[in-house]
């Protein structure tokens, strides 16, 4: 039986990029721990998962459905922040967390149910959409799998043509059987292992029993 393709959304491989003064990311002031911050271990409860930021990179907790009250607060502490974090809130997929380092490069974490999938066939079907760009393909898809503290994953890199530039994108998937959680980061440049320090920090909090 075929499995149903899981079409990637546009949020989930194109993230916005964002121009902040040279003084870098800045709170306005102190933030809730629990929902929006700056660097270091951040666990995002409501989705099972914790991992670890650079210190000077900003980050918002998205959980429930109302994403106002979050906005609102993004607005308060990461001003320069409002509009990138709203493009990505609004654009109905389902993120529950976001990360902005002060070069302009971002990383976000979209939750999924499996509904029966396997990881490879999930994957599988990822690369599939993904050929619908066309193209904006400048490269790729191409698909590596990984051995991550947190489990098996699998990682999928393309690049993106725009008119004055190519848009570097790696996406991580992983799951713990119920969700697939995939971890995209997006910057115009980048080494091959630009992102192993937040990704292999990148861990499930246990269940209760």
């Amino acid at each position: 039986m075929r499995a149903r393709l899981l079409r990637p959304t546009l949020s989930l491989l194109i993230a916005t990029l964002f121009t902040i003064g040279s003084q870098g990311l800045i709170a306005a002031e102190t933030p809730s721990p629990a929902a929006v911050g700056m660097g270091g271990r951040v666990e995002v409860t409501e989705a099972g998962y914790a991992l670890t930021l650079p210190d000077d990179w900003a980050f918002v907790v998205v959980s429930g459905d109302d994403v106002g009250p979050v906005l609102d607060e993004v607005s308060t502490i990461f001003p320069e922040l409002a509009d990138t974090v709203e493009s990505f809130l609004v654009g109905g997929a389902d993120f529950s967390f976001l990360a902005f380092a002060p070069t302009g490069a971002n990383c976000n974490v979209i939750d999924r149910p499996s509904e029966g999938l396997s990881l490879d066939q999930k994957v599988a079907a990822e690369m599939e959409g993904m050929q619908g760009l066309g193209d904006m393909l400048a490269f790729g898809p191409e698909v590596a799998d990984l051995d991550l503290p947190a489990g098996a994953a699998s990682r999928i890199d393309i690049s993106l043509r725009f008119p004055d530039y190519v848009l570097q994108s790696s996406s991580y998937h992983l799951t713990d059987g119920a969700t697939f959680h995939t971890l995209t980061c997006t910057d115009l440049m980048r080494p091959d292992d630009y992102w192993a320090s937040i990704v292999e920090t990148f861990e499930f909090l246990p269940t209760a029993d």
